[in-house]
């Protein structure tokens, strides 16, 4: 019997992982729906299983030879939109059950909540309001009152601004 060691399901470097990436990424709705770490955890595990089965379900549909069966022959099968539209579902379908587990009720959300967004976006109008508040130039009142400078290079004196 195989040791601990010795069994393990390499899920993240294979073509599966990145064709859920890629239809994850075209429908942001499911990031809505897995939006935990224990969902996260588990929408990638069953979705890569049930893509993969549908993936090989579409190999012996096509009638390709395992020889055949390579990365391109995926690509070729992800261009054709019926394809597409069945990896899409599936991957959804997943989203959309884990989503409705009611084990992961309580999990708490990946990122920050809208509220916590929002009240980001006002501390942050409020930070770059004050910042712009502050003058930028000396007013001329200011440079009168200070003492001319000499240039370091040249040793030329600015000339004091003129008095209105």
């Amino acid at each position: 019997m195989a040791g601990p060691d010795e069994i393990w399901l390499p899920l993240v470097d294979e073509p599966v992982g990145d064709i859920v990436a890629r239809l994850q990424a075209e429908d942001p709705e499911i990031a809505r729906l897995v939006g935990s770490p224990h969902r996260v955890l588990a929408f990638r595990t069953f979705a890569y299983i049930r893509v993969g089965i549908l993936l090989g379900e579409l190999l012996f549909e096509q009638e390709l030879a395992v020889e055949d069966a390579d990365e391109n022959w995926v690509e070729a099968l992800l261009r054709d939109p019926k394809h597409h539209d069945a990896l899409h579902r599936e991957v959804r379908a997943v989203a959309e059950e884990i989503a409705a587990d009611p084990k992961y009720s309580d999990d708490e959300p990946l990122g920050p909540d809208e509220d916590a967004r929002d009240r980001f976006r006002e501390f942050a109008r409020k930070q770059f309001a004050r910042r712009l508040s502050v003058p930028l130039e000396i007013s001329a009142r200011e440079r009168a009152r200070r003492p001319p400078v000499a240039c370091p290079t040249s040793g030329a004196q600015a000339a004091p601004p003129a008095r209105s």
